[in-house]
C-alpha cells in the first residue's frame, strides 16, 4: 500500500511518529500561572494540555511527479500482456496535515449529548 520499503524510511517514520508522541507538539501547553488560579477548570487538569487536536500524521505518499495517493501503479508487459504494477521505491509520504477544524482528543474526560 505504498508502505516504506527501505529499512531508513521505516525507522525514520516510526521516530518522527514517536518524536511527535512524546514531545506532545501538536498540543498546547496551559501556563503554570493559569493552573495556580481559583478557577482551575476541567480544560486545565485535564493533564495540563489543549483538548483538542490540530494536526495528524498523513497516511498518502507523493510520487517523483508530484502526485498525492495511498497506492501508485504502473504498466508493464510481460509475455506481450499489459499488467500493472505496484509502485514502491521512490515514494515520499506526506508528512504531518493540519486539520481545518481542531478535534476533540480521544482521551478528553467529556460526555457529548445531543437533545
Amino acid at each position: 500500500m505504498g508502505q516504506s520499503t527501505s529499512l531508513p524510511q521505516l525507522v525514520g517514520s516510526m521516530a518522527t511518529k514517536l518524536v511527535h508522541t512524546l514531545s506532545g507538539s501538536d498540543y498546547n501547553y496551559i501556563s503554570p500561572a493559569a493552573q495556580n488560579s481559583q478557577d482551575i477548570g476541567t480544560l486545565a487538569r485535564w493533564r495540563g494540555r489543549d483538548h483538542l487536536v490540530y494536526s495528524r500524521m498523513g497516511s498518502q505518499y507523493f510520487d517523483s511527479d508530484g502526485d498525492l495517493a495511498h497506492e501508485f501503479y504502473e504498466e508493464g508487459v510481460e509475455d506481450g500482456q499489459l499488467v500493472m504494477r505496484r509502485k514502491m521505491t521512490q515514494l515520499t509520504p506526506q508528512g504531518r496535515i493540519l486539520y481545518r477544524v481542531p478535534r476533540l482528543h480521544t482521551d478528553f474526560p467529556c460526555v457529548i449529548m445531543a437533545d
